[in-house]
């Protein structure tokens, strides 16, 4: 697992809007939890807004998570979707770009390997 403060991320910048919602401030799990719904955190405070440390995360190999190959999924404002739905994107040619077009299988297999 790899994590980054927000900013640039595979040559994309995937901060929140300035005041966009936020969910959560100082998210603290130990790492046993099952869900999110588990660990501790606090209500987020208006520096949250601003968006300068949302964070970023990779669940995978240090470092595959900006190589050709590697999958990501964004919400509809851009930045990387919590419910694990939205806009599939695939690293191709040092770029992220959209799949248009997967069959039920192909989702499968994007799902399986983001975890």
């Amino acid at each position: 697992v790899a994590t980054s403060p927000c900013g640039n991320y595979g040559g994309t910048n995937l901060c929140g809007a300035a005041g966009s919602p936020v969910a959560v401030k100082d998210l603290r799990c130990t790492g046993s939890e099952f869900s999110i719904d588990e660990c501790e955190w606090s209500p987020p405070d208006a520096t949250c807004l601003e968006h300068g440390l949302d964070s970023v995360v990779y669940c995978g190999t240090l470092g595959a998570a900006s190589g050709d190959g590697a999958l990501r999924v964004l919400s509809k404002e851009g930045a990387p979707s919590l419910s694990g739905d939205g806009l599939l994107q695939i690293r191709f040619a040092g770029k992220w770009s959209s799949v248009c077009g997967a069959a039920p299988g192909a989702m499968a297999v994007a799902c399986k390997a983001m975890g």
